[in-house]
């Protein structure tokens, strides 16, 4: 009689159950990661795009230098938030390793 093989499903369970990670530790990392992205670069974001779009409307002469200010308040936001976090997802994936 022919010995059955293991499928490939049972390769990957076998070496995940080997290294100790337990189930859904790299989904739960990801999670965390588009949650600290979602709260810390998304919404402030959407909320900075407000004050925009409320600012150019207005025919104040300051508007402008407002509106140049919130702009670079979000590429700031938006340059510190990303790999905020990533490293949140990595320190999650972290925690939940050890």
């Amino acid at each position: 009689m022919a010995e059955k093989k293991p499928g490939i499903g049972s390769n990957i369970r076998g070496s995940i159950t080997s290294s100790g990670l337990a189930k859904g530790t790299v989904s739960s990392a990801i999670i965390t990661g588009f949650q600290r992205l979602l709260w810390f670069v998304i919404a402030p974001v959407i909320f900075f795009n407000v004050f925009i779009s409320v600012a150019q409307g207005n025919t104040n002469p300051d508007a402008q230098t407002f509106v140049t200010a919130i702009q670079q308040l979000r590429l700031y936001v938006i340059a510190v938030g990303v790999p905020l976090s990533i490293v949140a997802g990595l320190w999650a994936y972290h925690l939940r390793h050890t």
